[in-house]
């Protein structure tokens, strides 16, 4: 009866891992996260219902921290804060495409991506100078989220062998 009942939930199991495998792709680390992920949060739903041992609530709180740390810094939260935090101060910037006098082999143009913001208020700041603040800002986030992912393997490495039921 034990092994009906394990062959029914490995059946349940491969049905439920279904979908996240479907969609993964093999060219992109992404997807291998999504995977760990989707195994972290089974393991914190596995804990909670079974329970059977001293601190389990807070071991499924480490793995609930992992998986909101993993979606904010894959998903870019850290990364898209300079960003964020300049068009806020200076505006949304605008791309603009402006044509430069080379062409390529074919005789086709070049073309050069000038980025352009209309800030309120700063009177006698260059555009020049903005790119400036822009490329730091940007720099400043991207080392945050570098800080971040470190922050959170280090997490994970430190608390997943205590992770079981």
């Amino acid at each position: 009866m034990v092994k009906i009942r394990r062959f029914f939930k490995q059946i349940r199991r491969v049905v439920e891992f279904l979908p996240i495998i479907w969609k993964g792709r093999d060219f992109d680390y992404r997807y291998a996260l999504d995977l760990f992920q989707f195994q972290l949060k089974r393991l914190g739903k596995e804990i909670d219902n079974n329970g059977g041992f001293v601190g389990y609530g807070n071991t499924t709180n480490r793995i609930n921290t992992a998986i909101e740390l993993i979606d904010k810094v894959y998903d870019g939260d850290y990364e898209l804060e300079g960003i964020n935090k300049f068009e806020e101060l200076y505006g949304k910037t605008k791309f603009e495409f402006k044509e430069i006098d080379e062409v390529d082999s074919n005789g086709e143009k070049f073309y050069e991506i000038e980025l352009k913001n209309n800030p309120i208020g700063l009177i006698g700041v260059t555009n020049d100078e903005l790119c400036v603040i822009r490329d730091q800002m940007i720099r400043e986030a991207r080392e945050k989220h570098i800080r971040a992912e470190d922050i959170l393997w280090r997490f994970i490495s430190h608390n997943i062998k205590g992770w079981w039921d």
